[in-house]
């Protein structure tokens, strides 16, 4: 937890990466910032043993990660799973689901320091959750918790934020998506910038709120959400320019082109659609892929032999992509 890596696969082979995990049980990686530099483009493999055996109560989350090459062309390998695309990664593998793709904004990497800047998107990131222990911290000696959240990486920023956060979240309303975040303690504050991503794609502005004075309660509408999974972080920006990020949330967004019921599902599922057609993959929340097919209209997928847990079900037609949670349960 909260270590600073930068350009370890200086071999810029496919056997290594940026964070390179053996077989493991009961490991927990979170709150660190992995900046890759290597041509083969790799963040992170995490590798079963040649016997098969996989990792037991491993946790990979709060991380931020970045390489120049951008989001949609890193590959991260996961038990014998490969990706491309930071999101995709994230959406099909369920792992790093708080874990963001951005520049660290190093003072100066080229110098060997590695203290973040006051933009970078590493500030009160970390673990919500996280407390430290009794004379903890950073790599300097510096006070290790400092806001309301600890920063990812091993430099903890000294700057008191602006502005505190305390929720994020957002649902589905009719056909649009309704965000709704609340703050506290807001010193200097300009306003928020909403970004949007999508798999496979950049965070994009989307829209701006400026600050309210009568309230600490935001709310804004996406009224142009994309099928399926929708990334959404908010930007804060300070009245002298300075900014940093929210935790990013997931959200999906359900058309009416495409219907999957129950869910929770307990051992048939159904899939109603307009299209003649529909290609799906199931994959294991662990990124395994379990089958593959084509929908026809009004079809059905058996799920009764699959293990109680949670499952990704990825359906094309057409370039269309939707991708939906499906959780299976037992009762």
């Amino acid at each position: 937890m909260n270590n600073t890596f930068y350009d370890n696969n200086t071999t810029n082979t496919s056997f290594n990466a940026e964070l390179l995990v053996e077989y493991t049980e009961n490991c927990t990686i979170k709150n660190n910032i992995f900046s890759a530099q290597n041509t083969e483009k790799l963040l992170t493999i995490v590798r079963d043993t040649p016997g098969g055996a996989s990792s037991t109560g491993l946790t990979l989350d709060y991380n931020l990660y970045h390489h120049p090459n951008g989001t949609a062309a890193v590959v991260t390998q996961y038990e014998g799973q490969m990706w491309t695309g930071f999101a995709n990664y994230q959406t099909d593998s369920g792992k790093e689901t708080n874990s963001i793709f951005a520049t660290a904004d190093f003072m100066d990497a080229g110098a060997q320091n590695f203290d973040i800047a006051s933009t970078s998107a590493a500030i009160n990131s970390g673990d919500p959750t996280f407390t430290t222990a009794v004379g903890e911290t950073d790599f300097v000696g510096n006070t290790r918790l400092v806001n309301a959240r600890v920063d990812m990486g091993a430099f903890e920023s000294q700057m008191v934020l602006p502005v505190e956060f305390v929720d994020f979240a957002g649902r589905q309303v009719d056909d649009f998506i309704q965000l709704k975040w609340m703050t506290e303690a807001e010193i200097n504050h300009s306003h928020f910038e909403i970004e949007r991503g999508i798999v496979g794609q950049n965070f994009e502005k989307i829209g701006k709120i400026v600050r309210s004075n009568d309230a600490d309660n935001y709310y804004f509408s996406d009224k142009k959400p994309t099928a399926g999974l929708n990334y959404y972080r908010l930007r804060q920006v300070d009245l002298d320019g300075a900014h940093a990020y929210s935790l990013t949330v997931a959200i999906d967004f359900f058309t009416k082109n495409i219907q999957i019921f129950p869910n929770p599902v307990t051992d048939v599922l159904e899939i109603w659609q307009e299209e003649d057609e529909l290609h799906y993959f199931l994959f294991h929340v662990n990124g395994q892929e379990i089958q593959r097919g084509v929908f026809k209209q009004n079809d059905a997928l058996d799920l009764s032999d699959l293990e109680i847990g949670i499952y990704f079900l990825k359906m094309e037609n057409g370039g269309e992509v939707e991708i939906r949670k499906v959780v299976k349960r037992d009762f």
